[in-house]
C-alpha cells in the first residue's frame, strides 16, 4: 500500500469504530498543501488534542531510523528545526524525595484547582519554599530554587523528566484528576497540629499485655476527638468496639501500611505474616458509627497518599479512584489531619511506650535536619 492508502485505511478504521470522526476523511480543504502535509497535520492535531494516540505519529527517512513527529517540509522531508515535545507519562504513586512530592502537588493545585497562569518566578521564589517549609525545611537562596526547578526538567534517576520548560507543568498524566492529591492537608498544617493535644489514658497502664489506648483532642475545634490504641501483639477487640470506625499504621520491616477498616482485628491478622513491629489505630471517638461508609474510603486514599510523600510505604494503590461528593471528602480530609497529627506526635513525644522501631521509615532528603525538621511542630524562624 501506498502512504496515501495506509492513512486512509488507518482513517476509516477510526471512523468505523467511532474514535475521531462522524463523516471519513476524503474531503480536502481548499489549500496548497500536498496530500501528504495535509495528513501529517491532520495527524498533529489529533495528537495534541490527545484523542486518539497515547505517543505521537512517527515519520521516517529513507534510512528508517525513527524521529519526533514534526511538520514536513518540501517533499515530504522531515522539519527539524521544530523544537521536540516531552513525553508525557502516567503518573507514580511514590517519588523518591518528599520535596520533589511535595512541591509538584502544590504546582499542580495551583495549575488545575485555582486555575492560575503562574510566572516562573512566582513558582521559584513562592512555591518551591512553600513545599520547603511544608516539609520544615530552611528556605533556599540565591540562585537554589531555580536549580531545582531545572532538575525536575531534565531526565532523572528513572529517566524521567517531570517538569515541561515552557509554560511550567507536570509532564506525567493525570494530575488534573488526583482528586487524592490535589486535596491532601498540607504537612506543615499537620505538624502544628501535633503540637500540645490534651489527651488522658483509657486503658490500664499496669497491664503490659494489654494495647495503650488513649482519648485524644487536638487544639483546633474542627478536628475530631480521637480515640488512640497503640500496640504490638493482638489488638483487643473490647478497646476497639469503642470507636470501630477508623485508620490504622502499620509498621513493617519493609516500611509503613496504612489504610482504614471497621474491623481491625480482622484486618490485623490477615497482616502479621508480614513481619510487623507495632500498629496504631486511630478512630473519631464520638459519633463513630454514623462516620459515612464513603468518607473512610476518601480518607483513606489521601491516607495513602499523604505518607508516601515523606516515607517508605508498602502500599501498592491509593484505594477507590472515584472522587467522592464534598459531603464526605471534607469529613475524611479532617480524618486525616487529624489522625497524622497524632501520629507525628506519638512518634515525638511517646517513646516511653517502649515499641522498637519507634520512628517512621522517612524518604531520604538532601538536607542536614531531616527529618527531625518534620517531626518539630513550627519551623524555625529564618531571615
Amino acid at each position: 500500500m501506498t502512504r496515501e492508502q495506509e492513512v486512509d485505511a488507518m482513517m476509516q478504521e477510526l471512523v468505523a469504530s467511532r474514535r475521531v470522526l462522524i463523516n471519513p476523511v476524503g474531503i480536502r480543504p481548499a489549500s496548497e498543501m500536498t496530500r501528504e502535509q495535509e495528513v501529517d497535520a491532520f495527524l498533529k492535531d489529533l495528537y495534541e488534542r490527545r484523542r486518539i494516540l497515547p505517543n505521537p505519529p512517527m515519520l521516517f527517512d529513507q534510512d528508517k531510523s525513527e524521529k519526533a513527529f514534526c511538520p514536513t517540509g518540501p517533499g515530504g522531508r522531515v522539519d527539524n528545526s521544530c523544537p521536540p515535545k516531552e513525553a508525557k507519562m502516567n503518573m507514580r504513586l511514590s517519588y523518591d524525595d518528599p520535596l520533589t512530592a511535595v512541591f509538584l502537588r502544590t504546582l499542580a493545585w495551583e495549575l488545575y484547582v485555582a486555575d492560575r497562569k503562574l510566572l516562573v518566578k512566582e513558582i521559584a521564589e513562592k512555591l518551591v519554599q512553600t513545599a520547603r517549609g511544608d516539609l520544615g525545611l530552611l528556605k533556599n537562596k540565591g540562585g537554589a530554587p531555580h536549580a531545582f526547578i531545572q532538575s525536575l526538567q531534565k531526565p532523572g534517576k528513572q529517566g524521567k523528566q517531570l517538569l515541561s520548560r515552557a509554560p511550567i507543568r507536570p509532564l506525567e498524566r493525570g494530575w488534573q484528576d488526583a482528586w487524592r492529591l490535589l486535596y491532601l492537608p498540607s504537612h506543615r498544617f499537620v505538624r502544628m497540629l501535633s503540637d500540645n493535644p490534651v489527651w488522658t489514658h483509657l486503658s490500664d497502664k499496669t497491664k503490659k499485655a494489654e494495647p495503650l489506648q488513649l482519648s485524644l483532642s487536638l487544639r483546633t475545634p474542627a478536628a475530631p476527638k480521637l480515640l488512640v490504641t497503640v500496640g504490638s501483639g493482638p489488638p483487643t477487640k473490647s478497646l476497639l468496639d469503642k470507636a470501630p470506625c477508623g485508620l490504622y499504621f502499620l509498621r513493617e520491616t519493609e516500611g509503613l501500611y496504612v489504610g482504614q477498616s471497621d474491623e481491625f482485628d480482622v484486618r490485623w491478622r490477615q497482616h502479621t505474616k508480614k513481619n510487623l513491629k507495632w500498629w496504631v489505630f486511630i478512630a473519631p471517638e464520638e459519633e463513630n458509627t454514623h462516620f459515612y461508609r464513603d468518607a473512610l474510603y476518601a480518607a483513606e486514599g489521601l491516607l495513602i497518599s499523604f505518607w508516601t510523600e515523606i516515607c517508605t510505604t508498602t502500599n501498592w494503590k491509593r484505594s477507590k479512584d472515584k472522587k467522592p461528593a464534598f459531603t464526605f471528602l471534607q469529613p475524611a480530609i479532617l480524618l486525616v489531619e487529624a489522625a497524622s497529627a497524632a501520629m507525628i506526635w506519638l512518634i515525638r513525644e511517646r517513646r516511653d511506650l517502649g515499641l522498637k522501631p519507634w520512628e517512621l521509615p522517612f524518604k531520604s532528603c538532601r538536607a542536614d535536619h531531616w527529618p527531625s525538621c518534620y517531626l518539630r511542630p513550627f519551623n524555625e524562624m529564618v531571615d
